[in-house]
């Protein structure tokens, strides 16, 4: 209000000070280095986000949600912690989530895959983005983009990964690759597939190879939870890597 009354139409002052910045995007952060206060405990980073919606959109909001979405830069590899906190000041509730994230030392030799991203495909079999703004709040364009990752039978979905430090084979100085792709449905083996030679088609940079995959779900398929999981084999070394991600089939 007190900006407002000085004639500065802003929703609060962090977009005030983003604008004066020159950022898209902005977040207030609390950090405090715990080691100093425990020996036992790491550094702690908190980010505070606020935002505010119209009138207009609150209905959008309520039936669908809202995205948020920041890039936070990790220095160290290491296990980290990442858990994001939601209060609705209004209703008086919290809410909170947190996943484990493993960051990979990639200049060390071993096969790596980054996370899998999955999501529903256009009518021109683009991804759908995730964010339908520039800020870091935006609205959902679907719920089967990649933040919900929740789709409806006869319907297409896309995965995405990067692969990292396939060693080239000598013959033919390109990587010999495999992929396998298991669907999982309510903790149990629903499609077992087998490993296929991998097309990775021409590559910029061969220690970071992106790559993807489409997958169809037919009409017959349950109503519930799955997991996918890819499964990547080096030939030439050997070695073996995997991720997976979870997603949903509502109808």
């Amino acid at each position: 209000r007190g900006l407002h009354l000085a004639g500065a139409m802003y929703p609060g002052q962090t977009e005030f000070f983003a604008e004066r910045c020159g950022v898209k995007s902005q977040m207030m952060i609390l950090a405090t280095n715990a080691a100093h206060l425990d020996p036992y405990h790491s550094a702690v980073r908190v980010g505070l986000a606020t935002v505010h919606i119209p009138l207009d959109k609150v209905e959008d909001v309520r039936r669908d949600g809202l995205i948020y979405s920041i890039d936070v830069p990790v220095k160290k590899d290491g296990t980290y912690t990442f858990r994001t906190a939601l209060r609705d000041q209004a209703a008086k509730r919290l809410g909170s989530s947190s996943q484990i994230i493993d960051v990979p030392n990639l200049n060390k030799s071993k096969l790596l895959m980054s996370g899998l991203m999955i999501s529903g495909i256009d009518s021109n079999g683009n991804i759908l983005p995730t964010e339908s703004g520039d800020r870091a709040f935006s609205s959902v364009v679907s719920p089967s983009i990649a933040a919900i990752r929740r789709f409806k039978r006869n319907s297409i979905v896309a995965y995405t990964y990067t692969l990292y430090n396939a060693k080239p084979d000598t013959a033919s100085n390109l990587p010999k690759l495999t992929v396998q792709t298991n669907l999982y449905y309510d903790g149990k083996m629903f499609s077992e597939g087998q490993p296929q030679p991998a097309d990775i088609g021409k590559q910029p940079d061969l220690n970071r190879i992106n790559d993807f995959g489409y997958l169809k779900l037919n009409s017959e398929i349950p109503k519930g939870d799955y997991v996918l999981q890819i499964i990547i084999k080096d030939l030439t070394t050997n070695q073996i890597t995997s991720q997976w991600v979870d997603f949903e089939i509502v109808e």
